[in-house]
């Protein structure tokens, strides 16, 4: 009897470490796949090419050895806007009182150097709810620590709203390493509720204690089913610049993953809202429906 109940509680024991039945399983809503068969869209919407950046599958390039994608953006004395990165896929529109969350790991190529034709470069890193109102939109933007061009920074706001509509900047590492960057987009409970607000989580797990966050405001949910990122620069790079960086592991989501970030010291904090998957039990009552009846025998 012994060994056959060694037997069931190893199966037990499989059951409960294998991916397929996860008690917890991070499922983004959606999430930018690039790889050789299917870069440059990567399962999403590309942004046409033109002259003023060029972007690069680097295989293997990636934190966890993934694929990743690099953008070169070209020195130029010509000032021009210009799109890169992807549309996201179009999504149904949730309702007031939604959570969205985006996810991105960045590198910087060193070095960095934000110097742009008639202005600082700059970009409109992530967009939510584009083709919205200014009530519901948000804007991640890319950009320098305040102080100096040789940095890059990243903050969000309502549309293009100052505080208390908006974070403040975080600055990123430029040093070669990943930065891991994890954005909170909570609107408000009703159309007249100004409790919406913006959250930035960097190099961190732990959801008690974000990076950054805005104050509270109104935030509407008008085309959040449509998220860009990349995305837009507002000028070319100065011919003395240099912008060059790579992302990894993009998702759109409705939860938090508190596991996100591989770098973190320590045990990541408890999951945030985790999706159940349904498999889950019915495979763990199968074993120990199992176990009972070898022990009755």
């Amino acid at each position: 009897m012994l060994g056959r109940l060694s037997v069931v509680v190893g199966m037990f024991v499989a059951i409960l470490g294998s991916p397929m039945s996860a008690l917890a399983q991070m499922t983004p809503l959606a999430r930018l796949n690039c790889t050789a068969s299917t870069f440059p869209a990567c399962g999403w919407g590309p942004a046409n090419a033109n002259p003023y950046h060029t972007r690069q599958l680097i295989a293997g390039g990636g934190p966890s050895g993934q694929d990743v994608v690099q953008f070169t953006h070209v020195p130029t004395s010509t000032h021009a806007q210009y799109y890169f990165g992807w549309f996201g896929p179009a999504l149904p529109n949730p309702s007031a009182g939604a959570v969205r969350y985006v996810r991105v790991k960045l590198k910087v190529v060193p070095p960095i150097s934000l110097l742009g034709s008639g202005d600082v470069w700059g970009a409109k890193f992530i967009i939510l709810g584009d083709g919205g109102d200014s009530s519901a939109r948000v804007i991640c933007s890319l950009t320098d620590n305040g102080v100096s061009s040789y940095t890059l920074a990243v903050m969000c706001s309502r549309n293009i709203d100052g505080p208390p509509n908006a974070t403040s900047r975080v600055e990123l590492r430029a040093d070669g390493s990943w930065n891991s960057l994890q954005f909170e987009f909570r609107s408000s409970s009703t159309s007249s509720s100004a409790n919406g607000q913006l959250k930035v989580w960097h190099n961190s797990n732990t959801y008690s204690s974000p990076t950054r966050q805005s104050g509270l405001f109104q935030l509407n949910t008008t085309n959040w089913g449509n998220v860009n990122v990349g995305f837009y620069a507002g000028t070319t790079v100065a011919p003395s610049g240099r912008v060059v960086f790579q992302l990894a592991d993009v998702e759109f989501d409705d939860e938090f993953d508190s596991s996100y970030h591989s770098g973190a010291s320590g045990s990541p904090s408890a999951p945030q809202n985790l999706r159940i998957n349904p498999a889950s039990p019915l495979l763990m009552g199968v074993a120990l429906v199992g176990l009972v009846m070898l022990m009755r025998s």
